[in-house]
């Protein structure tokens, strides 16, 4: 496997920096949300090598864009050559320009945040059925890796539905309270991370696993607010690790 891209670490630190700004524009009523939609224009997509039988969805992080994941996305590709991988774009353009968001920060607060995350959700939802099904795939066929804003996403989602799995680097899920989760899941989180602590992971992962979910916590120690090569090769081994992977 190449050697991961350190501007993965760089992109996420900038990215939760302007996630953690008080700057942009009051956002749309919590009463009227908006519902956006994935424009399948803005996918990248890495075309399997043999017959698809997993698809791998790689959802990136605030202020980024799906080219952020790409050498992620091309390093586990590697390893699944009967695996897909695709690579959207997030909802749509943050305040500043700089990149896309799956759900606005602005004046996000910890009260309204797990709406933002649903809202998200129920819209991403309707994209993912229409991709599964062009491809005669159920939920359990794919897996879903996310970082940061993205992560969130990935794991709401993974606690609605039976999915192959999920991934999570860096992610700030909320709780599923009262939800019986069964999807397999991952959770990989930098000790020097300035914005998520490994208290709040360990917290993450106590609440997945009281509503019976599948989950594993991995704290690598010196890693901030990013990806690298231990973090993709946990990715791999948990991947590896699925019913679906090929004998």
């Amino acid at each position: 496997m190449r050697a991961c891209r350190t501007a993965w670490v760089g992109v996420g630190v900038f990215c939760l920096a302007l996630a953690c700004s008080k700057k942009g524009p009051a956002p749309m009523s919590e009463d009227a949300p908006s519902r956006p939609a994935v424009d399948s224009t803005r996918v990248l997509r890495l075309a399997p090598r043999a017959p698809g039988r997993r698809l791998f969805v790689y959802l990136h992080g605030y202020g980024a864009r799906a080219e952020n994941l790409h050498g992620v996305a091309e390093d586990l590709a590697a390893a699944f050559p009967d695996s897909e991988s695709l690579l959207p774009d997030g909802f749509e353009p943050t305040a500043t320009g700089a990149g896309r968001h799956w759900w606005s920060v602005a004046d996000m607060t910890d009260e309204n945040r797990a709406r933002r995350i649903a809202a998200a959700t129920d819209a991403f939802e309707p994209w993912l059925d229409r991709e599964l099904e062009a491809r005669s795939l159920g939920s359990s066929d794919v897996t879903l890796v996310g970082f940061s804003q993205g992560a969130a996403l990935a794991v709401s989602l993974g606690t609605r539905r039976e999915l192959d799995g999920v991934v999570s680097f860096c992610g700030r899920p909320t709780d599923p309270r009262g939800t019986s989760v069964r999807t397999r899941m991952l959770l990989v989180q930098g000790t020097q991370d300035p914005f998520i602590s490994a208290a709040d992971a360990t917290r993450f992962e106590a609440a997945l696993r009281s509503q019976g979910a599948h989950v594993e916590l991995r704290l690598l120690e010196g890693l901030g607010h990013g990806i690298n090569r231990e973090a993709v090769d946990l990715a791999r081994r948990f991947m590896a690790a699925s019913p679906r992977a090929s004998p």
